[in-house]
């Protein structure tokens, strides 16, 4: 029978499975697919077998494996042919979830020897390996090959060990060797001795490490700096002891900086790095009295004025403040507004105290949109209590007359006092989300409708807040639905 040749086109095919992906139930309909037309059977194993969230299905292909209390034993000898049987599978493995500890030792004993020093997924490219408590790192690196560009390491049970570390010594040296093409690495485990055998990983551009032990600092610093094309890093810095010094370190392709951890050790870490091409810095999950937060800003901006585009800060205020002046939101980011340049800010303050100081002015948001001219996302959030927003509509006009390329705003507004139609100009700027968490009623809906598109043209409004009162969350809903019929 003649097909049509539309079915032979595997492409197309390919892209309509992996719409299938997409669904709970994709791993039964790809199944189907496979078995039900020889001309489908490859395109359908592919997106079958690309993505595996465990290493089960691999050894459920093999008849002499058995599952015992959750583990897989050998109940006999493993032949030749039938672990060979695997290739046609194990080839189509992209990403891989290693749950080790579901496999037994005596049946990693078996698959290394087989194996042979071959990878067992030739081309493999995302591993995440949940350690577990045994050693056995010669099975794990039988899913290593040299195909893989991104590695994650966690440990789920967060049940931390001394073994852990010298475990994972010995398997970062042995992935330098079988996979010397690492881009991305992800410890989500403490390091402390292993950090010796990152700068084994030469090609590393992306680092992330969720918790180190700082028994050294020089010797995390040091080792960052031994990876010549690093370009983004991640850390926790809450384990640095403030009383060691530290030299500098040059990183001259850092183009992203991550910190974690409180107010002094992030600043303190901070003015460690000399990044000439930093671009783009984080501070997330930081805490303390707002005078940290003012001087990590001045760090910043001393340090990576030049070069720096995009900046995020999340500050939980820890203390009450001593003077509200100097408190203030915008007093904790003002020596940033020195650097022009900038073209994406975020700054999200939470306290768990009763602070109402956190809220902006309207004479404060129309200096940052006046220093920031080039902003295309800016968003600024106090989600603390008793903060009722100060600025008032007027605060949109100001972006969207000092901002031309502004795309995505968030800010909290006092939605109770608008405007009137003939005090705000038509504009018919390009702002495409704007984002409040304001709990104040609206006062009038409908002149809200009018006035969000007389100066944002096709502006959808996002509602972040988690408002018990009635009726807010709706009103802000029927305010998208209007703008929606107005431009059509």
């Amino acid at each position: 029978m003649a097909h049509h040749p539309v079915l032979h086109d595997p492409d197309l095919f390919r892209r309509i499975f992996e719409a299938c992906a997409l669904s709970s139930s994709y791993a039964s309909t790809l199944l189907s697919v496979a078995l039900c037309c020889r001309l489908w059977r490859h395109s359908a194993l592919d997106i079958l077998w690309r993505d595996l969230d465990s290493v089960s299905p691999l050894l459920n292909l093999l008849g002499s494996v058995e599952v015992v209390d959750g583990v897989y034993h050998p109940h006999r000898d493993i032949s030749i042919d039938e672990w060979n049987s695997l290739e046609p599978y194990a080839t189509r493995v992209r990403t891989l979830a290693l749950d080790e500890h579901i496999i037994h030792p005596s049946l990693y004993t078996r698959m290394v020897e087989l194996a042979q020093g071959k990878p067992l997924l030739p081309l493999l490219r995302a591993l995440k390996w949940e350690m577990p408590l045994s050693q056995n790192i010669a099975g794990v690196l039988l899913f290593a090959s040299s195909s893989i560009h991104e590695v994650c390491i966690f440990d789920r049970r967060r049940t931390p060990s001394p073994s852990f570390d010298k475990t994972l010594s010995v398997f970062l040296s042995g992935l330098s060797a079988r996979a010397p093409y690492i881009r991305t690495l992800h410890s989500c485990v403490k390091m402390s001795s292993s950090l010796s055998m990152i700068p084994g990983l030469r090609s590393l551009q992306t680092l992330v490490i969720d918790d180190v032990d700082f028994f050294d600092p020089s010797t995390f610093f040091h080792r960052v700096v031994d990876l010549p094309n690093l370009s983004s890093l991640t850390v926790c810095v809450d384990g640095l002891r403030l009383t060691e010094p530290i030299h500098r370190v040059l990183l001259p392709f850092l183009v992203t900086l991550k910190l974690k951890g409180d107010g002094e050790r992030t600043t303190r870490a901070l003015e460690t790095f000399t990044s000439p091409a930093l671009t783009e810095l984080t501070l997330y999950r930081a805490s303390g009295p707002g005078v940290q937060c003012r001087r990590f800003s001045e760090v910043a901006t001393q340090r990576f004025g030049l070069s720096l585009r995009k900046v995020s800060i999340f500050w939980d205020i820890m203390a009450l403040p001593t003077d509200v002046t100097h408190d203030r939101t915008f007093h904790l980011f003002e020596p940033l507004l020195s650097i022009s340049t900038i073209t994406a800010f975020s700054i999200t303050m939470a306290s768990r105290l009763d602070y109402p100081g956190l809220s902006l002015s309207e004479d404060e948001c129309h200096l940052v949109a006046s220093s920031w001219p080039k902003l295309e996302h800016i968003t600024i959030a106090y989600p603390g209590r008793n903060c009722a927003p100060q600025v008032t509509f007027g605060s949109l006009v100001s972006f969207a007359l000092l901002c031309p390329s502004l795309k995505r705003l968030g800010l909290s507004f006092d939605t109770s006092r608008l405007p009137g139609i003939n005090e705000v100009p038509e504009l018919g700027h390009k702002l495409e989300f704007l984002s409040t968490d304001s709990e104040l009623e609206l006062g009038d809906l409908t002149r809200m409708v009018d006035l969000l598109h007389r100066i944002f043209a096709n502006v959808k409004v996002i509602y972040a807040g988690r408002s018990h009162i009635a009726g807010v969350r709706a009103s802000w809903s029927r305010v998208n639905a209007e703008l929606r019929t107005l431009r059509r």
